[in-house]
């Protein structure tokens, strides 16, 4: 029910508050700089330091696929028992909070330098 109910109240969000697009295409000057949404605003940051297949889709790809595998591959201690910061994933929470504290300073990076 409360599924439905937010599918009807953002329906009829968008259709009260259409998206502006902009005004039309002027060819005689440049378009302006495309930015990303916040959230992605760290990968646009990698994308102007090098190859885009690499930085773009490489890292990404690779940082969720280690966040999503670090559970099952570090911290075996408690087999299905939840316990919040346990001693014994101590590496595990290490590389979370340093991965975080890296996408933090990316975005910050490149909200301050656009």
């Amino acid at each position: 029910m409360a599924a439905l109910l937010a599918t009807i109240a953002l329906v009829v969000l968008s259709l009260a508050l259409p998206p502006s697009l902009g005004g039309p295409i002027d060819l005689g000057k440049p378009p302006p700089e495309a930015t990303a949404p916040w959230f992605f605003i760290w990968v646009q940051r990698l994308l102007r330091l090098g190859d885009p297949l690499l930085l773009g889709l490489g890292v990404p790809t690779a940082l969720l696929g280690l966040l999503l595998a670090l559970p099952y591959v570090l911290d075996r201690s408690h087999a299905g028992t939840a316990v919040w910061f346990n001693r014994e994933g101590r590496l595990a929470q290490g590389f979370v909070l340093s991965t975080l504290a890296l996408l933090c300073g990316l975005t910050l990076w490149g909200i301050l330098s656009s």
